[in-house]
């Protein structure tokens, strides 16, 4: 079994009871997904390895959450040139979720991510 293969799909929860009608929940999930496109003579393919974690806490009518995520990609682009693309985001994620009644709710989230993104041309002759 691969990394890639290992990664994709798997999860976690693992809920406790916090006392006072309150709960705590600790999760995760990974994700590898592949792409490919074309547009004229440029073509490009390559994949993504992606996994979350996040922390929930419920309490009578609201929960809140931080979600953090983190991504890796590279891939291969070919056209009038051709060479590898790589990318890094992570990424963090604060919610939360207010029961205004029983069929009413209000949700809200905030986020912030940095990434960086590389394209490397091959030289001549690498190919």
């Amino acid at each position: 079994m691969t990394q890639d293969e290992l990664l994709s799909g798997t999860s976690f929860a693992v809920t406790a009871e916090t006392g006072q009608r309150g709960y705590a929940t600790l999760w995760g999930r990974g994700a590898v997904t592949r792409f490919e496109g074309r547009e004229g003579s440029l073509s490009v393919d390559g994949e993504i390895a992606s996994a979350m974690v996040g922390a929930d806490w419920a309490r009578d009518d609201w929960t809140v959450g931080l979600i953090v995520s983190r991504s890796l990609g590279e891939g291969h682009y070919a056209g009038n040139s051709e060479g590898r693309v790589e990318s890094t985001l992570t990424g963090f994620y604060p919610w939360g979720r207010l029961a205004l009644s029983e069929r009413v709710e209000a949700w809200g989230a905030a986020g912030y991510g940095t990434g960086e993104l590389s394209v490397t041309p091959e030289e001549a002759g690498d190919g």
